[in-house]
């Protein structure tokens, strides 16, 4: 009977749980990597390594930024404020992706960052809720681009979510002041 590695690994590994990988935080994992490329090196020499080791650090969801750069750290924000944060944006008119992200940016002065592996899935999913809705047309740069507006929805619906953000901001700092 042939069992697979991860069904042997499973077995094994349930019966001593001391002995599970443990997972590895993001200076351990971009330590694991620079030796994955510094092997890969000595081995093939100065040729073009995979991909996946050139990578060092994980992306969040939105990066956020204090004034002082600390290693790299980037902030998990609640689930739900990229909704927010790009229902806001849009509801001062249409823009396009670029222009969200920028905008979002420059009026957090560059404490929140959307990466556009973020930002375009979560407008995708805003656009399918009906919560905005999109046009091509052409950009600052005429080039096309797609651009998002508010939808009468969307607007009921940052309604709704800055009343939640603010209830739980208020909550939050009751918290933090109390003595």
């Amino acid at each position: 009977m042939l069992i697979g590695t991860a069904g042997w690994a499973y077995r094994h590994l349930r019966k001593r749980p001391d002995k599970r990988p443990k997972e590895a935080t993001n200076a351990e994992a971009a330590e694991q990597n620079r030796t994955r490329l510094r092997a890969h090196r000595s081995r093939f020499g100065h040729s073009n390594p995979p991909l996946a080791l050139l990578h060092e650090t994980t992306h969040r969801l939105v990066e956020a930024k204090g004034e002082q750069a600390v290693n790299d750290e980037k902030l998990d924000l609640p689930q739900g404020t990229l909704d927010l944060l790009i229902l806001k944006a849009v509801s001062l008119g249409p823009m396009h992706g670029w222009a969200i992200s920028e905008r979002i940016r420059d009026v957090s002065k560059a404490t929140l960052q959307i990466p556009q592996g973020s930002l375009y899935p979560a407008l995708h999913r805003l656009e399918r809720r009906g919560w905005i809705s999109a046009e091509w047309g052409a950009s600052d740069n005429n080039r096309r681009a797609k651009y998002y507006q508010l939808t009468r929805s969307g607007r009921s619906q940052l309604q709704a979510e800055a009343d939640a953000w603010r209830s739980l901001t208020a909550a939050v700092s009751l918290v933090l002041d109390m003595g």
